[in-house]
């Protein structure tokens, strides 16, 4: 025959039963998120709280569980298993672990997410970290690019970029606590959050953020967010969010003449167990763009020979004086884009007689007549000057001024040879010593005239274009060309014979 329980044990059994019975137990819970300008893509969200075991108003193991839909229409979501325990009488001591999975529309990325909180009836203490798994920096779009090409010496000189459109992952790190403001009674409440935040991982930048929210309960379940942050990479925002909880036990009474007592204190406490985790439940993505230089300082080069184009600069208003120092008159021997030289027919007599010379001239007063080697270019800065080279045709940095040099004198050009953007006018040196300041009369414009024509062209492929010529005898003078010469956008004027003469021609 069974021995009975003394009566004092039997009553403390009974007791505890009872107590474990009218204790609140979790219950699964749902809850839906709107979440807009916190530096990413806003997104609503659908989420699930299951526990897995619990002891009612002890502890707790439970799966939290979500999926997102950004403003792109683009999903992800995560999944977290995480444990609670009531720490005291008032305090809950929780941690998770988990993945997040979000998809750009470009790109998928993913995420392992660890945390741990502190919840108390009024209060709250969380931190969480979140790290990219796997590649977090993506490349959506590449271009190659030119930088705008500069002169130095006597090349010119061009950076060739690589443009990545590039999307990443951010490692992220968090301290955030909430404290209840005002309690208004009957289950609603303003809430105060801050909290600092570092971004970094593959980060276009390493940056620690502030952020601060208020958040209104008008009722159980149900919260407004709106707050200000601010970081290095997402700079400052507004952020504005919504709440709303389904399924879960209610924290406080509605009750306003309920009288708390230690058991439903408690209990209103527990309740928090079955909250949301509190985090950004996504993964922190970057839209950057990332240049990479290829290659700097590339000489540009003549594609038809394979050589890096010499440039000879004329620039009367900014040649050097002879007084200066001698490395400054060497380089202004060769003609450099920082010691140009001050007139064309200097140039023409460095200039070797090939397709990679051009004599490239700058507005003012550039002297007389000169004889240009067969092959060199004359361009000046008065049209856009495009230039064909290995990285196709590139405009000649300055070009496209529409103010014309002047050439006091005939220019002279053989085979293989351009003439681009010269204001050409022989008169001009006699009229200048003419005005003293007495106006020029007729005939000193006429004799002026008879001395000299504009441009003496022999030889083939020949290109003469944007130049004005005037009060000359000839304004282009053709006697001997043996294959094609292009004419195109002179202007002639004030010529005493032929404005284009043409003699002996054998070709086109």
């Amino acid at each position: 025959m069974a021995t009975p329980l003394p009566e004092k044990v039997a009553l403390s059994v009974d007791a505890e039963a009872i107590a474990e019975t009218e204790a609140i137990r979790l219950r699964p819970a749902y809850s839906l998120n709107l979440t807009e300008g916190a530096g990413h893509n806003g997104f609503a969200s659908f989420g699930s709280f299951f526990p897995l075991f619990q002891t009612p108003e002890k502890k707790v193991t439970f799966l939290e569980g979500r999926v997102n839909v950004d403003t792109d229409g683009d999903f992800g979501g995560g999944l977290q298993a995480g444990y609670r325990t009531l720490l005291n009488n008032s305090t809950i001591l929780g941690a998770y672990a988990g993945v997040d999975v979000r998809d750009t529309g470009n790109r998928t990325f993913t995420q392992v997410g660890v945390g741990s909180e502190l919840l108390g009836e009024n209060w709250d203490v969380t931190l969480n970290a979140n790290i990219p798994l796997g590649n977090a920096r993506q490349v959506v779009d590449t271009d190659i690019q030119l930088t705008t090409p500069q002169f130095a010496g006597n090349q010119l000189l061009i950076d060739e970029l690589q443009i990545d459109q590039v999307q990443a992952a951010l490692t992220t790190v968090s301290l955030d606590g909430g404290l209840e403001l005002f309690d208004f009674g009957g289950g609603s409440g303003l809430w105060g959050r801050g909290g600092v935040y570092y971004l970094g991982g593959d980060a276009s930048e390493d940056s620690l953020g502030v952020r601060a929210s208020l958040d209104y309960r008008p009722k159980n379940n149900l919260r407004f967010g709106v707050g200000l942050q601010n970081d290095g990479i997402f700079d400052t925002n507004v952020t504005f969010s919504v709440n709303a909880l389904l399924g879960s036990s209610p924290q406080r009474s509605s009750d306003a003449a309920a009288r708390p007592t230690e058991e439903n204190s408690r209990s209103q406490l527990w309740a928090r167990a079955a909250e949301p985790i509190a985090r950004t439940n996504t993964v922190l993505v970057e839209h950057r763009t990332d240049v990479e230089i290829l290659q700097a300082d590339v000489a540009v080069i003549n594609p038809e020979t394979g050589n890096a184009f010499v440039f000879r600069h004329v620039d009367p208003d900014a040649a050097p004086s002879m007084l200066l120092p001698a490395e400054t008159l060497q380089a202004a021997s060769e003609g450099t884009v920082e010691a140009p030289l001050s007139t064309v027919a200097q140039a023409a007599n460095l200039a070797d007689a090939n397709a990679d010379n051009i004599i490239f001239v700058q507005e003012g007063n550039v002297g007389g007549g000169f004889t240009l080697p067969d092959g060199v270019q004359v361009r000046s800065a008065g049209p856009v000057q495009q230039l064909a080279t290995q990285f196709g045709d590139i405009t000649l940095p300055g070009s496209g001024s529409g103010n014309l040099p002047t050439v006091t004198g005939t220019v002279t050009v053989g085979n293989n040879a351009l003439v681009s953007g010269l204001n050409i006018d022989p008169s001009a040196s006699a009229l200048e010593e003419a005005l003293a300041p007495a106006a020029v009369t007729a005939a000193e414009v006429t004799e002026a005239q008879a001395v000299a024509n504009g441009i003496v062209a022999r030889g083939e492929n020949i290109t003469l274009e944007d130049n004005v010529i005037a009060n000359v005898n000839q304004g282009i003078d053709l006697p001997d060309i043996d294959g094609t010469v292009s004419i195109v956008r002179n202007q002639i004027s004030n010529t005493l014979s032929d404005g284009i003469f043409f003699g002996d021609i054998e070709g086109e």
